[in-house]
């Protein structure tokens, strides 16, 4: 099965995002920060184990503004350097 993707607004600019229910953690890629408006990025290293057993690997975190079909909510995601 192919993944769901939804438009969501992170921090005010419109992305696509993957519908993940069975996930844990919420994890951006280090490149999708240079795409939005963030402030408070932390550094925090540490390592998640993908579905097919594969490292991810952290290097720190972020809160997110996500806002869809008019509800606004916060999450603080992972920042990956190796997410696909």
């Amino acid at each position: 099965s192919s993944p769901i993707y939804i438009n969501v607004q992170v921090n005010n600019t419109r992305h696509p995002a993957i519908v993940d229910t069975g996930s844990a953690v919420t994890i951006i890629n280090q490149q999708f920060l240079t795409k939005i408006n963030h402030r408070k990025f932390i550094n925090k290293q540490k390592s998640h184990q993908s579905a097919n057993n594969t490292s991810i690997n952290i290097i720190g975190e972020i809160e997110l503004e996500i806002k869809t079909q008019g509800y606004k909510t916060f999450v603080l995601a992972d920042v990956a350097t190796n997410l696909v």
